[in-house]
């Protein structure tokens, strides 16, 4: 990183990078979640990477549109994440996902039970006589039941509009492929549903109005959501057409570790105070109150930062802008932008964490939330920046003449020099060449991420 001085606490995170069992920063959280992820990763080989970001994930979503973080007079942000879990088949990246999403799925099943009896009851009511309803002694017509919901799947914007409109503390759109989300933007018509996720990520008023629906729908603060898993392979097919340019694919936070592969099964059984203990936190995440007004529209409770929080974070943002000014490439400055919103959703996040863990109260964000909301944001920083590199190998790899693009699908994932100098010489290229090879496309085409052992970015 260049000509920009790290905080302490970011030099010692990229000092320790990656050298425990995982990269994402699993010690920032509250004993009670790093020990359903220390169980879940030892007794069902769920990866550290994949399960930790998706119960924070879930907790984000959990907490909704009850409460707000005041960064600065006029700017205000809620905890909306649009995260993308990033994986080769095969290696258990869908089921941490499912595993930390559960809790408020069993709700939406439970919401859905209590709804068919209600709507069952309207319906019987509706259908009687004046005369019927006052023989068994009811005075009005009955109010038409809603369905609660906080998970949607497969949704248009009309129909998710809809159930926000019922919904003020918000849901999440759970794609199992992620592709199918952005596959689906022009389905109907061209552009219009990519833009309504980009207002959605800002929070911004959603006013829908469509020919065929009985008036129009209006949602003054909407919380949505995302998150899904996507192979490498289709992370170009993400920043495809203006995706790459209007801040799209910047707004996604990448889960995409290094070093994961598909692992033995464990003879541990996971005990069920594990799920037992996850239900919980989320269950108590969820008895935040949610304040609305007279027309149903979220108005979430506004907290701020200490002031000592408020200088670590200031002092993180120097130290980002610096990063940006230093930058040629826009789709990394556009990465840096979309940073700095980011951190402090998260602190607003595991502010709310730790109290439902009993580390902390919630009136405002204090410094051991700004720190890890740091950490947090460093990690993704690291993998937003692996997705842009493995974007632009594409292109790289495309040009490469036929005999260097043959020997590169050759390879494996990861390789040592030895066996890679053994591979090429079958190929025909001396060990001259391929070290030569290896050394011009390093971050272009290899990560050399320890030494001797390199890793295909493509």
């Amino acid at each position: 990183m260049k000509n920009a001085t790290p905080p302490k606490i970011v030099q010692e995170y990229l000092e320790n990078f990656g050298l425990d069992k995982s990269e994402f920063p699993v010690h920032i959280f509250p004993k009670q979640i790093q020990d359903i992820i220390l169980s879940t990763n030892e007794c069902i080989d769920y990866p550290i990477d994949y399960i930790a970001p998706s119960l924070f994930f879930s907790c984000a979503v959990a907490i909704g549109n009850t409460h707000s973080i005041e960064v600065k007079k006029g700017w205000e942000e809620t905890a909306i994440l649009y995260m993308a879990i990033v994986g080769s088949p095969g290696i258990n990246k869908t089921h941490p996902l499912a595993f930390a999403i559960s809790p408020l799925l069993d709700k939406d099943i439970e919401a859905n039970e209590v709804y068919k009896k209600a709507i069952a009851e309207y319906d019987r009511i509706a259908n009687m006589s004046k005369k019927e309803r006052e023989e068994e002694g009811i005075s009005d017509f009955p109010i038409e039941p809603q369905l609660k919901k906080y998970v949607v799947s497969d949704i248009t914007p009309e129909s998710l509009s809809s159930i926000l409109s019922i919904n003020a503390r918000g849901i999440v759109y759970y794609a199992d492929e992620l592709a199918a989300w952005f596959n689906n933007f022009n389905r109907y018509n061209k552009g219009s549903e990519e833009q309504f996720w980009l207002m959605a990520y800002s929070a911004s008023p959603i006013q829908i109005n469509r020919q065929n629906m009985r008036g129009s729908i209006s949602i003054k603060r909407p919380y949505i959501s995302v998150a899904g898993t996507i192979q490498p392979g289709l992370l170009r097919n993400l920043a495809e057409g203006s995706r790459s340019k209007n801040g799209f694919i910047d707004r996604i936070l990448f889960v995409y570790p290094q070093r994961i592969k598909k692992e033995y099964w464990s003879i541990k059984m996971l005990p069920d105070n594990v799920f037992n203990s996850w239900r919980s936190i989320i269950e108590g995440l969820l008895s935040l109150e949610q304040n609305v007004d007279k027309n149903n529209m979220p108005l979430p409770k506004v907290i701020s930062y200490s002031p000592e929080a408020w200088e670590k974070l200031y002092e993180w943002h120097k130290y980002n802008t610096d990063l940006s000014n230093s930058e040629d490439e826009e789709a990394i400055k556009g990465i840096y932008s979309k940073l700095e919103i980011y951190i402090s959703r998260f602190s607003l996040i595991m502010q709310m964490i730790r109290w439902r863990c009993g580390e902390a109260g919630k009136e405002q964000i204090d410094c051991a939330s700004i720190d890890a909301a740091i950490l947090i944001t460093e990690y993704f920083r690291r993998t937003a920046l692996r997705v842009q590199m493995t974007l632009n190998s594409t292109e790289i790899l495309k040009d490469l003449p036929s005999n260097y693009r043959q020997l590169y699908n050759a390879l494996p994932n990861c390789f040592s020099t030895a066996n890679g100098v053994t591979i090429a010489q079958s190929y025909g290229m001396s060990r001259d060449s391929f070290n030569r090879f290896l050394k011009a496309y390093r971050g272009k085409l290899f990560d050399n991420f320890q030494r001797g052992l390199y890793k295909k970015l493509v």
